[in-house]
């Protein structure tokens, strides 16, 4: 598990690049989950929220669950510091990808900016697969010629 910051008692799953958690075929939850790399050969719930880390999902395309990723009631995707971001290109950025199904997303309404600008929302893929969050604009945009 290196490059997986793992804390049972807390049940937060951080991890970085490159990094793969394997569960052995069996299912774990977790009140929060951040980073990028690969959950393998299990299935992922998470409780509470899907922390964005720019720092890691914009070079690396976050979570992959080689496997089935679910969400609890009341989960969030939170971005606790998207005001870093505004300069950030619009856009679609990957946060977590699935092999299998992803369940429980509820849509733009479980992203959590707290009180920071409103210039992103979350959407599940067409195949119901990959969740992104994408940059958005916001007022007017002019175009010269």
């Amino acid at each position: 598990m290196d490059g997986v910051a793992w804390s049972p008692s807390f049940k937060n799953l951080a991890m970085e690049p490159g990094s793969i958690l394997d569960l052995d075929g069996g299912k774990q939850t977790v009140e929060t989950a951040t980073g990028a790399g690969t959950v393998a050969n299990g299935s992922l719930t998470v409780t509470q929220a899907l922390v964005v880390d720019p720092g890691v999902f914009l070079p690396s395309g976050g979570i992959t669950e080689e496997g089935d990723l679910t969400f609890g009631a009341g989960a969030k995707i939170t971005f606790p510091n998207a005001d870093d971001y505004r300069r950030t290109p619009f856009g679609q950025y990957t946060l977590a990808t699935a092999t299998g199904t992803i369940s429980g997303f509820t849509g733009a309404s479980m992203l959590d900016l707290g009180d920071q600008h409103r210039d992103w929302t979350v959407r599940l893929s067409a195949d119901g697969k990959t969740i992104s969050i994408e940059r958005i604009p916001r007022g007017t945009i002019l175009y010269a010629q």
